[in-house]
């Protein structure tokens, strides 16, 4: 069975936009935590900072700075938030197609449009056969 983003349910983009989450975590903040765990088995420190717009994270062990990392906030933002929205406006996209295009899928119907698409849907196929 193929699984194109036409397919898929809600569900299927939250999925997706966990494991999204999970690997930029692990990409961004694996040095960060080797460092700090390190650190939480010695005598050190650890900061994190935010002034204009800038988040400091700063890992000191014996005196010494092991471990140093910025970044400025809208970066961070766009990293966190830009790809699970094209993500989702995608899967807009797709669905609308796949439902024939301007004609609202039946998840965005309200519940007595929803009853009549399906008495409309009903009386077509008795009529049919």
């Amino acid at each position: 069975m193929k699984l194109s983003i036409s397919r898929w349910r809600p569900g299927h983009l939250f999925a997706a936009w966990g494991a999204y989450w999970v690997a930029l975590a692990a990409a961004t903040l694996a040095p960060a935590i080797v460092a700090i765990a390190r650190v939480a088995s010695s005598k050190g420190n650890v900061s994190l900072s935010l002034g204009d717009w800038v988040l400091k994270l700063t890992v000191n062990a014996g005196g010494t700075e092991t471990y140093a990392a910025s970044a400025h906030v809208l970066p961070i933002s766009l990293w966190v938030a830009g790809p699970p929205l094209a993500l989702f406006a995608l899967w807009l996209r797709a669905r609308s197609r796949a439902a024939g295009g301007d004609e609202a899928t039946p998840e965005l119907l309200s519940p007595p449009a929803m009853e009549e698409r399906v008495a409309t849907r009903e009386r077509e196929r008795a009529r049919r056969g």
